[in-house]
């Protein structure tokens, strides 16, 4: 199928545009930077995204305050990678919210296209959660002799693991009810999480952090591999709707 799509785009080659630029200067409509772009799209966001996940790290930092599970490292794994899981599903339902409302192909046609849009929002999404994530290590380093990479590794695996279930979900299974798919495998890997805790102690043991940071390397690898996939089918579908314009 794939070589199928590039024989026809060969074939079907689109002409290069005559004077688009010049055309575009002489347009009446308020003229923006790509700069400009990327600011404006933190307003577009949905307002419940930012509560929630700002929401949901108070709530870990509020469970470990009251617990008073100070010294006590597997418990506090344990409530912060088991809740990180459910942060993930907010920015991925923010980033299929276009697909899930039927909006794409109007997102298409617009100066700045989908691919553009989703590459902002992706990128304030996950700027956004570095913030969140680093107020929720100093917030934990505290309360536990773990020091803060390996403190990251334990609580962020299961957040990353989400994250890529959830890019594959999107890149591969195209209905609008994938937002319920992405909640399924939140809840799901927070669940097993939960019990790998209780039932693998020794797997949070100092012999075992090597292993920790080949999975969350290659989680990374993963997800940047899935971003750029999911990219390209937006830019290929662009092309489509060109092609039958």
């Amino acid at each position: 199928m794939n070589r199928i799509k590039k024989v026809l785009k060969k074939a079907y080659d689109i002409p290069l545009s005559k004077e688009k630029e010049a055309f575009l200067q002489r347009l009446n409509f308020p003229k923006s930077s790509y700069k400009d772009f990327f600011i404006y799209q933190i307003s577009y966001i949905q307002k419940r995204v930012w509560i929630l996940s700002t929401a949901l790290i108070g709530l870990i930092l509020m469970l470990l305050h009251f617990e008073n599970i100070t010294g006590d490292a597997l418990k506090i794994i344990w409530i912060t990678s088991s809740v990180l899981p459910f942060i993930a599903l907010v920015a991925i339902t923010e980033i299929s919210r276009s697909m899930s409302h039927n909006m794409a192909e109007i997102e298409m046609s617009c100066r700045y296209n989908l691919a553009d849009l989703m590459l902002a929002r992706i990128s304030i999404l996950a700027a956004f959660n570095f913030i969140l994530s680093n107020i929720l290590i100093l917030g934990i380093q505290g309360k536990t002799a773990y020091s803060p990479i390996r403190i990251s590794l334990y609580i962020f695996v299961p957040f990353l693991l989400t994250c890529l279930a959830s890019l594959i979900v999107l890149n591969y299974i195209k209905i609008k009810e994938t937002t319920y798919i992405c909640g399924g495998i939140s809840c799901f890997i927070s669940g097993i999480n939960a019990l790998i805790i209780g039932s693998n102690q020794i797997a949070y043991t100092d012999k075992f952090v090597g292993f920790w940071v080949i999975i969350f390397i290659a989680l990374m690898v993963g997800i940047i591999v899935e971003i750029i996939d999911f990219i390209r089918k937006l830019e290929e579908l662009h092309w489509n709707l060109q092609l039958t314009a």
